[in-house]
């Protein structure tokens, strides 16, 4: 026997946001509306799947293993729901589109753009995030695509561009007004680190060449470190894109050797909603008229 979807989508928001208030506001229901759906799957199923307590709510153990496939059962019923809709010619639904920092700056405003001009009625949200977490929610169907620096194993790969690693590099850099700048310039030297996750693309770049800045400060958002850079605390690494909307005095120069990485789009052989396939067939137009 399946339960009503909403019965999962409701055990679903609140496992994940820990609290039946949050999950209420999320679907729209009282906390004791979305506690009654939950009881309601509970006794379907025969199982205690949420653990209640003053801080909140978790998912007992086995509300743990259930996560995944209610997961699936959600994205699927959705899925149907935006076929039915585009059969009867409503367009509604939603897209859930996982993307990195730095690819949330550069291609997704431009696809998102042209997604909404196209599908006003489709509720998109972006979920932002490190590879790994980004990949993470991929992996459980939180997201229905997701928008990378590196291929993504087990999944689809749209490649949409190369773009180039560079260093942001205060005014009175040695190599401010240099035409490169060579990677053993950061060997030592006073450096400002973007930390999404334990390993950024920065990371790989000066690993590979064995050198180790002096990391004088970390920071979760690009922009404060470029703000940090121009302050001249130290010089950063990070893709060439990030910059161009910016203003401000921080010297923008390629590195030696040069490094690229590879944006693009990840998404699941199977299951792709109607919504995602519209996203992904939106930005190989703009990859197309764009690049060629």
């Amino acid at each position: 026997m399946v339960a009503d979807s909403t019965k999962y989508l409701a055990f679903l928001a609140a496992a994940e946001g820990g609290s039946l208030s949050a999950a209420g506001q999320e679907l729209g229901y009282t906390p004791s509306g979305v506690i009654r759906l939950v009881n309601s799957l509970e006794s379907e199923l025969g199982l205690t799947l949420l653990k209640r307590s003053a801080r909140g709510v978790r998912p007992t153990s086995e509300g743990q293993r259930l996560l995944p496939l209610a997961r699936q059962i959600v994205s699927a019923h959705a899925r149907a729901a935006q076929l039915a809709g585009r059969l009867k010619g409503v367009d509604e639904g939603k897209l859930t589109v996982g993307t990195k920092h730095s690819m949330a700056a550069i291609w997704l405003p431009h696809i998102a753009v042209a997604f909404r001009k196209k599908h006003p009625n489709v509720d998109m949200r972006v979920e932002e995030g490190g590879t790994s977490q980004i990949l993470n929610l991929l992996e459980e169907g939180r997201v229905d695509c997701a928008l990378l620096t590196s291929k993504a194993p087990g999944y689809n790969w749209l490649p949409l561009q190369k773009v180039a690693l560079v260093a942001w590099l205060p005014p009175q850099h040695p190599y401010a007004d240099a035409a490169k700048v060579p990677v053993q310039a950061f060997a030592g030297a006073p450096f400002v680190r973007t930390h999404l996750e334990t390993m950024m693309d920065s990371d790989r770049y000066l690993h590979a060449h064995k050198v180790t800045p002096d990391v004088k400060l970390t920071s979760a958002d690009s922009f404060t470190t470029y703000a940090m850079v121009e302050a001249g605390l130290g010089a950063s690494l990070n893709v060439e894109p990030m910059t161009r909307s910016w203003t401000g005095n921080v010297a923008v120069v390629p590195v030696d050797p040069p490094y690229s990485l590879e944006f693009g789009v990840a998404y699941a052989d199977e299951g792709l909603s109607p919504a995602a396939a519209e996203f992904i067939a939106l930005a190989k137009d703009l990859k197309k008229r764009w690049l060629g």
